[in-house]
């Protein structure tokens, strides 16, 4: 028993570690044209978009900006000279992202659909609703990586991407082993309050942080049982 544990831990290693250096998109992408030229990423990028009341994007940008700044890796392959520099993302909602009159949330229904042009000074993010862009930046994180001359660089290309599945969930049993805020804050940033451990506001709490995630907290009510 072990030996099968050190071995699947062995092997989860290399696979996660050929992963990072290939600069893959996890999990793979509906649609994924590349076109074998580089583009160099200014150090500060200019987001161009209209929806200036749409806090859930005011905070995605601000995650997006903060995971830059982790980028440290070099590529596995020799990198051609870059063709351009890429100092522009465009964000298009095409259903808008309007919160100055209240809150968005996720629902059953959301639409997480989004395409990605990246090519020649700028990259080109749309989606139909903000939830497809949450997607979107999280998928041009991994394209990114840091050049021996310390620059960011990153592979021009399209990317359309739709989850396969419409809802996708993820458990945390908090009624068996109590977990902090912060605890279940890095599930959400990755993905179940027990009502009767966290506070309303506690409550409250996750359920504003997960929507700016676009994740939908669905709470369980648990009841006792015979064993």
């Amino acid at each position: 028993m072990k030996c099968s544990i050190t071995c699947f831990l062995y092997l989860l290693f290399i696979v996660v570690y050929y992963i990072s250096k290939c600069h893959s998109i996890v999990p793979k992408a509906y649609k994924h044209h590349k076109t074998g030229i580089y583009h160099n990423l200014v150090e500060v990028l200019t987001y161009n978009h209209s929806y200036k009341s749409c806090y859930i994007l005011t905070e995605a940008l601000k995650r997006f900006e903060e995971r830059l700044t982790l980028i440290k890796q070099y590529p596995k392959v020799p990198i051609c000279l870059p063709n351009s520099t890429i100092d522009t993302i465009k964000i298009s909602i095409t259903r808008g992202c309007n919160e100055s009159n209240g809150e968005l949330w996720p629902s059953e229904s959301i639409i997480e659909t989004y395409s990605l042009f990246i090519f020649s000074k700028r990259i080109i993010l749309k989606s139909e609703e903000i939830w497809g862009i949450l997607h979107g930046l999280e998928t041009i994180l991994p394209l990114i990586y840091r050049s021996p001359l310390e620059t960011n660089m990153i592979e021009g290309g399209l990317i359309w991407d739709e989850p396969s599945f419409p809802h996708r969930g993820f458990l945390i049993d908090t009624s068996r082993h109590y977990l902090s805020l912060k605890e279940i804050e890095k599930f959400l940033r990755a993905f179940h309050p027990y009502l009767l451990i966290y506070t309303p506001n506690d409550v409250k709490y996750l359920l504003n942080y997960a929507r700016l995630l676009g994740i939908r907290i669905m709470p369980e009510f648990d009841t006792p049982g015979i064993r």
